[in-house]
Protein backbone atom coordinates (compact mmCIF):
# COMPACT_ATOMS: atom_id res chain seq x y z
CA UNK A 1 0.00 0.00 0.00
CA UNK A 2 1.30 3.21 -1.02
CA UNK A 3 1.81 5.69 1.65
CA UNK A 4 2.68 9.23 1.09
CA UNK A 5 4.58 11.78 3.27
CA UNK A 6 4.74 14.94 1.57
CA UNK A 7 7.26 18.04 3.14
CA UNK A 8 7.08 22.22 1.79
CA UNK A 9 7.55 25.57 2.60
CA UNK A 10 4.80 26.92 3.98
CA UNK A 11 4.10 31.13 3.63
CA UNK A 12 4.83 33.19 6.74
CA UNK A 13 1.11 33.06 7.31
CA UNK A 14 -0.82 29.90 7.16
CA UNK A 15 -3.58 30.09 4.50
CA UNK A 16 -6.51 28.04 3.92
CA UNK A 17 -6.54 26.15 7.14
CA UNK A 18 -10.38 27.00 8.05
CA UNK A 19 -11.86 28.17 11.30
CA UNK A 20 -11.26 24.15 13.10
CA UNK A 21 -7.60 24.30 13.16
CA UNK A 22 -5.87 23.59 16.10
CA UNK A 23 -2.66 24.60 17.66
CA UNK A 24 -0.36 22.59 19.77
CA UNK A 25 2.47 24.40 21.54
CA UNK A 26 5.28 22.24 22.88
CA UNK A 27 8.35 23.42 25.23
CA UNK A 28 11.76 22.51 24.41
CA UNK A 29 12.47 20.96 28.09
CA UNK A 30 15.79 23.14 27.61
CA UNK A 31 17.40 25.13 30.84
CA UNK A 32 19.36 27.12 28.29
CA UNK A 33 19.83 30.45 27.46
CA UNK A 34 20.61 31.18 23.81
CA UNK A 35 19.99 34.12 21.43
CA UNK A 36 18.18 33.61 18.62
CA UNK A 37 20.22 32.75 15.29
CA UNK A 38 20.77 34.60 12.78
CA UNK A 39 18.67 33.15 9.72
CA UNK A 40 17.18 30.34 12.15
CA UNK A 41 15.35 28.02 9.42
CA UNK A 42 14.34 24.63 8.47
CA UNK A 43 16.42 23.97 5.70
CA UNK A 44 18.29 20.56 4.01
CA UNK A 45 16.64 17.48 4.23
CA UNK A 46 14.28 15.55 6.09
CA UNK A 47 14.55 11.82 7.27
CA UNK A 48 12.75 9.15 9.07
CA UNK A 49 13.82 6.65 11.59
CA UNK A 50 11.45 3.75 12.24
CA UNK A 51 10.84 2.36 16.14
CA UNK A 52 13.74 0.76 16.14
CA UNK A 53 15.81 3.71 15.30
CA UNK A 54 16.91 2.12 11.74
CA UNK A 55 16.83 4.67 9.06
CA UNK A 56 14.14 5.04 6.19
CA UNK A 57 16.47 5.28 3.60
CA UNK A 58 13.82 6.46 0.76
CA UNK A 59 12.04 7.87 3.08
CA UNK A 60 14.90 11.06 3.16
CA UNK A 61 13.52 14.21 1.03
CA UNK A 62 14.20 17.95 0.56
CA UNK A 63 11.90 20.16 2.46
CA UNK A 64 10.52 21.94 -0.69
CA UNK A 65 9.71 18.25 -2.37
CA UNK A 66 7.08 15.47 -2.50
CA UNK A 67 8.49 11.44 -1.85
CA UNK A 68 6.25 8.53 -1.86
CA UNK A 69 7.66 7.29 1.66
CA UNK A 70 6.62 4.85 4.51
CA UNK A 71 5.07 6.48 7.65
CA UNK A 72 4.00 4.05 10.71
CA UNK A 73 3.05 3.98 14.02
CA UNK A 74 6.54 4.29 15.81
CA UNK A 75 8.26 6.45 13.25
CA UNK A 76 10.51 9.76 14.34
CA UNK A 77 10.35 12.41 11.32
CA UNK A 78 14.00 14.76 12.10
CA UNK A 79 13.54 17.65 10.58
CA UNK A 80 17.29 19.88 11.03
CA UNK A 81 17.67 23.31 11.40
CA UNK A 82 19.67 25.66 9.79
CA UNK A 83 21.66 29.46 10.70
CA UNK A 84 24.53 31.39 9.45
CA UNK A 85 27.75 31.25 10.98
CA UNK A 86 27.42 27.82 12.38
CA UNK A 87 30.37 25.42 13.64
CA UNK A 88 30.80 22.09 11.93
CA UNK A 89 31.73 19.02 14.29
CA UNK A 90 32.69 15.69 13.75
CA UNK A 91 32.59 12.26 15.93
CA UNK A 92 35.15 9.80 15.49
CA UNK A 93 33.81 6.22 15.40
CA UNK A 94 35.30 2.72 15.51
CA UNK A 95 33.26 -0.44 14.84
CA UNK A 96 33.44 -3.65 16.46
CA UNK A 97 36.13 -6.25 15.30
CA UNK A 98 35.71 -10.22 16.19
CA UNK A 99 38.15 -12.07 18.29
CA UNK A 100 40.71 -13.67 16.40
CA UNK A 101 42.21 -16.81 17.27
CA UNK A 102 45.98 -17.42 17.05
CA UNK A 103 46.88 -19.59 13.24
CA UNK A 104 50.00 -21.36 12.99
CA UNK A 105 52.27 -22.39 9.67
CA UNK A 106 51.06 -19.71 7.67
CA UNK A 107 53.14 -19.85 3.72
CA UNK A 108 54.74 -16.13 3.49
CA UNK A 109 54.56 -15.67 -0.42
CA UNK A 110 57.43 -15.51 -2.42
CA UNK A 111 60.06 -15.42 0.63
CA UNK A 112 62.84 -16.75 -0.97
CA UNK A 113 64.64 -16.64 -4.64
CA UNK A 114 67.10 -18.95 -5.58
CA UNK A 115 69.41 -18.15 -9.24
CA UNK A 116 72.20 -18.84 -10.80
CA UNK A 117 75.52 -16.64 -10.77
CA UNK A 118 78.11 -19.02 -12.61
CA UNK A 119 78.34 -22.16 -14.11
CA UNK A 120 82.06 -23.33 -13.47
CA UNK A 121 84.07 -27.06 -13.53
CA UNK A 122 87.32 -26.92 -12.20
CA UNK A 123 90.68 -28.00 -13.74
CA UNK A 124 93.07 -30.70 -13.36
CA UNK A 125 95.27 -29.31 -11.06
CA UNK A 126 92.22 -29.35 -8.59
CA UNK A 127 92.53 -25.74 -7.97
CA UNK A 128 91.71 -23.24 -10.84
CA UNK A 129 87.84 -22.74 -11.90
CA UNK A 130 86.94 -22.50 -15.61
CA UNK A 131 83.84 -20.96 -16.92
CA UNK A 132 81.96 -24.09 -17.82
CA UNK A 133 83.46 -25.81 -21.46
CA UNK A 134 86.00 -22.86 -21.77
CA UNK A 135 89.44 -22.04 -21.14
CA UNK A 136 88.65 -18.40 -18.70
CA UNK A 137 89.50 -18.64 -15.20
CA UNK A 138 86.71 -17.86 -13.12
CA UNK A 139 87.75 -16.27 -9.17
CA UNK A 140 85.94 -17.47 -6.92
CA UNK A 141 84.84 -15.25 -4.68
CA UNK A 142 81.65 -15.70 -2.99
CA UNK A 143 79.01 -12.89 -1.71
CA UNK A 144 77.93 -13.70 1.99
CA UNK A 145 74.19 -15.47 0.34
CA UNK A 146 76.33 -17.22 -2.74
CA UNK A 147 77.15 -21.11 -2.13
CA UNK A 148 79.59 -22.95 -4.27
CA UNK A 149 77.79 -27.03 -4.84
CA UNK A 150 78.71 -29.25 -6.89
CA UNK A 151 76.75 -30.27 -10.18
CA UNK A 152 78.31 -33.09 -11.01
CA UNK A 153 80.53 -34.52 -14.16
CA UNK A 154 80.46 -32.23 -17.37
CA UNK A 155 83.09 -31.07 -20.08
CA UNK A 156 85.95 -28.94 -20.43
CA UNK A 157 87.06 -26.73 -22.98
CA UNK A 158 88.99 -29.58 -24.79
CA UNK A 159 85.62 -32.14 -24.12
CA UNK A 160 87.22 -34.07 -21.17
CA UNK A 161 85.19 -35.18 -18.32
CA UNK A 162 85.96 -32.72 -15.21
CA UNK A 163 84.12 -32.12 -11.82
CA UNK A 164 81.20 -29.07 -12.49
CA UNK A 165 80.21 -26.63 -10.42
CA UNK A 166 77.47 -24.00 -9.77
CA UNK A 167 77.63 -20.84 -7.73
CA UNK A 168 74.47 -20.28 -6.54
CA UNK A 169 72.75 -16.96 -4.68
CA UNK A 170 70.03 -17.19 -2.37
CA UNK A 171 68.23 -14.69 -1.01
CA UNK A 172 65.50 -14.99 1.73
CA UNK A 173 62.74 -11.56 2.71
CA UNK A 174 63.32 -11.14 6.24
CA UNK A 175 60.66 -11.93 8.58
CA UNK A 176 57.81 -9.37 8.49
CA UNK A 177 56.19 -8.07 11.98
CA UNK A 178 52.55 -8.67 9.89
CA UNK A 179 51.01 -10.25 7.74
CA UNK A 180 47.91 -9.68 5.79
CA UNK A 181 45.98 -12.99 6.17
CA UNK A 182 41.99 -13.61 4.84
CA UNK A 183 41.83 -10.09 4.28
CA UNK A 184 43.37 -8.54 8.01
CA UNK A 185 46.47 -7.52 9.25
CA UNK A 186 47.65 -9.97 11.45
CA UNK A 187 50.77 -9.81 13.93
CA UNK A 188 53.40 -12.48 13.22
CA UNK A 189 54.87 -14.50 16.78
CA UNK A 190 58.63 -13.81 17.48
CA UNK A 191 60.88 -16.38 16.13
CA UNK A 192 58.18 -18.69 14.70
CA UNK A 193 59.69 -18.77 11.49
CA UNK A 194 59.83 -22.10 10.24
CA UNK A 195 61.94 -23.21 6.82
CA UNK A 196 61.25 -25.73 4.24
CA UNK A 197 63.74 -27.10 1.47
CA UNK A 198 61.21 -30.08 0.19
CA UNK A 199 59.97 -31.82 3.47
CA UNK A 200 62.31 -30.93 5.73
CA UNK A 201 62.15 -27.93 8.32
CA UNK A 202 65.49 -26.34 8.91
CA UNK A 203 64.97 -24.09 12.31
CA UNK A 204 67.69 -21.53 10.54
CA UNK A 205 68.10 -18.88 7.85
CA UNK A 206 71.76 -19.88 7.23
CA UNK A 207 70.84 -24.02 7.51
CA UNK A 208 68.01 -23.60 5.02
CA UNK A 209 69.63 -21.25 2.53
CA UNK A 210 72.57 -23.67 1.79
CA UNK A 211 70.17 -26.79 1.39
CA UNK A 212 68.24 -24.32 -1.01
CA UNK A 213 71.63 -23.98 -2.86
CA UNK A 214 72.09 -27.48 -3.69
CA UNK A 215 68.48 -28.37 -4.18
CA UNK A 216 67.27 -25.51 -6.44
CA UNK A 217 64.35 -27.39 -7.85
CA UNK A 218 62.87 -28.56 -5.20
CA UNK A 219 59.60 -26.75 -3.30
CA UNK A 220 61.01 -24.08 -1.01
CA UNK A 221 59.26 -21.52 1.49
CA UNK A 222 58.86 -20.18 5.07
CA UNK A 223 56.33 -20.31 7.29
CA UNK A 224 54.81 -18.20 10.69
CA UNK A 225 52.73 -18.16 12.82
CA UNK A 226 50.32 -15.00 14.00
CA UNK A 227 49.33 -14.30 17.35
CA UNK A 228 45.41 -14.71 18.58
CA UNK A 229 43.69 -11.24 19.08
CA UNK A 230 41.29 -9.60 21.07
CA UNK A 231 38.10 -8.07 19.35
CA UNK A 232 37.39 -4.56 20.04
CA UNK A 233 33.89 -2.97 21.14
CA UNK A 234 32.12 -0.56 18.81
CA UNK A 235 32.99 3.00 20.25
CA UNK A 236 32.02 6.75 19.40
CA UNK A 237 33.98 9.31 20.36
CA UNK A 238 32.65 13.16 21.99
CA UNK A 239 32.11 15.48 19.13
CA UNK A 240 34.88 17.95 18.71
CA UNK A 241 35.60 21.08 16.36
CA UNK A 242 38.09 20.18 13.60
CA UNK A 243 40.19 23.99 13.16
CA UNK A 244 42.59 22.68 10.44
CA UNK A 245 40.00 21.52 7.96
CA UNK A 246 37.34 24.35 8.21
CA UNK A 247 34.96 24.80 11.50
CA UNK A 248 32.65 27.43 10.61
CA UNK A 249 30.53 27.64 7.51
CA UNK A 250 28.26 31.00 6.68
CA UNK A 251 25.05 28.59 6.35
CA UNK A 252 24.67 25.11 7.94
CA UNK A 253 22.89 22.83 10.56
CA UNK A 254 22.52 24.99 13.67
CA UNK A 255 24.98 23.34 16.42
CA UNK A 256 24.62 26.20 18.66
CA UNK A 257 22.23 25.77 22.77
CA UNK A 258 18.36 25.05 22.46
CA UNK A 259 16.81 28.52 24.36
CA UNK A 260 14.51 27.66 27.32
CA UNK A 261 11.93 29.82 26.09
CA UNK A 262 11.90 28.79 22.35
CA UNK A 263 8.94 26.88 21.41
CA UNK A 264 7.55 24.33 19.06
CA UNK A 265 4.40 25.26 17.62
CA UNK A 266 2.21 22.53 15.31
CA UNK A 267 -0.77 23.57 13.94
CA UNK A 268 -3.00 20.72 12.68
CA UNK A 269 -4.28 21.64 8.94
CA UNK A 270 -6.46 17.84 9.60
CA UNK A 271 -8.12 16.91 12.83
CA UNK A 272 -6.25 13.74 14.70
CA UNK A 273 -2.95 14.99 14.74
CA UNK A 274 -2.37 15.56 18.01
CA UNK A 275 -3.65 11.60 18.49
CA UNK A 276 -0.41 10.25 16.56
CA UNK A 277 1.85 12.52 17.62
CA UNK A 278 3.69 11.03 21.09
CA UNK A 279 6.35 13.74 21.92
CA UNK A 280 7.96 16.80 19.70
CA UNK A 281 11.11 18.27 21.01
CA UNK A 282 14.17 20.29 19.76
CA UNK A 283 16.99 17.44 20.30
CA UNK A 284 20.61 17.62 19.47
CA UNK A 285 22.11 14.78 17.50
CA UNK A 286 24.89 12.93 19.30
CA UNK A 287 28.20 10.86 18.05
CA UNK A 288 26.17 7.86 18.11
CA UNK A 289 23.27 9.11 16.41
CA UNK A 290 26.09 10.17 13.60
CA UNK A 291 27.25 7.00 13.70
CA UNK A 292 24.74 5.15 13.12
CA UNK A 293 23.29 7.51 9.84
CA UNK A 294 25.88 9.15 8.50
CA UNK A 295 26.73 6.84 5.40
CA UNK A 296 22.87 7.05 4.70
CA UNK A 297 22.40 10.73 4.91
CA UNK A 298 24.60 14.38 4.84
CA UNK A 299 21.75 15.35 7.04
CA UNK A 300 23.27 14.36 10.27
CA UNK A 301 25.50 16.34 12.18
CA UNK A 302 27.30 15.67 16.03
CA UNK A 303 25.91 18.67 17.91
CA UNK A 304 23.50 19.94 15.59
CA UNK A 305 19.54 20.44 16.56
CA UNK A 306 16.57 18.79 14.86
CA UNK A 307 13.12 19.11 15.37
CA UNK A 308 11.96 15.22 16.60
CA UNK A 309 8.43 14.35 15.96
CA UNK A 310 7.73 10.59 17.24
CA UNK A 311 5.05 8.97 16.33
CA UNK A 312 2.70 6.83 18.85
CA UNK A 313 3.49 3.15 18.63
CA UNK A 314 0.01 2.21 18.39
CA UNK A 315 -2.68 4.50 16.82
CA UNK A 316 -6.24 3.49 18.09
CA UNK A 317 -8.61 6.01 16.44
CA UNK A 318 -6.64 5.83 12.82
CA UNK A 319 -6.59 2.89 10.31
CA UNK A 320 -5.38 4.91 7.22
CA UNK A 321 -5.73 8.61 6.73
CA UNK A 322 -4.19 11.43 5.14
CA UNK A 323 -3.32 14.41 7.69
CA UNK A 324 -1.49 17.40 7.20
CA UNK A 325 -0.03 19.80 10.08
CA UNK A 326 2.24 23.13 9.70
CA UNK A 327 5.23 23.17 12.32
CA UNK A 328 7.25 25.99 13.23
CA UNK A 329 9.65 27.19 15.94
CA UNK A 330 9.22 30.44 17.86
CA UNK A 331 10.92 32.47 20.77
CA UNK A 332 7.96 32.98 23.60
CA UNK A 333 10.38 36.35 24.37
CA UNK A 334 11.06 38.44 21.35
CA UNK A 335 8.54 36.94 18.54
CA UNK A 336 10.90 35.66 15.88
CA UNK A 337 10.08 32.76 14.70
CA UNK A 338 11.44 30.38 11.88
CA UNK A 339 9.95 29.65 8.67
CA UNK A 340 6.89 27.34 8.56
CA UNK A 341 6.74 23.94 6.61
CA UNK A 342 3.85 21.61 6.67
CA UNK A 343 4.13 17.77 6.59
CA UNK A 344 1.40 16.06 5.02
CA UNK A 345 1.26 11.83 5.18
CA UNK A 346 -0.87 8.76 4.70
CA UNK A 347 -0.64 7.31 8.03
CA UNK A 348 -1.48 3.79 7.83
CA UNK A 349 -1.22 1.33 11.05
Amino acid sequence: MKKVLSVALASAMVLGMGANAFAITYSTGSNDEASWPKGFAFDGELFVTNADGDIITDATTALNDNESVDFEPGDVIWMPLYAEDQLVYDAKYQTSTPDKDAISAIRLKDAVDVSTVADLHLGSDGETYYWQGTSTVYVVDLDENQYLVSTGTVKDANGKDAKGYRIVEVNVDPIPATIEYDGDTRTVVDNSERYYVGTTAYKTEAAFAEAAAKNPNAEMYVTVNVKAEEGRDESVGKPFVDEEEGYRVAWGNYTGNIDKNWSINLIEASTGVAELIEKAELYKATATDYASYEQYTDQIMPNAVYLKITLKDEWKTVDEETLKYYVYIADNDSGNETNQVWVEGTYVN
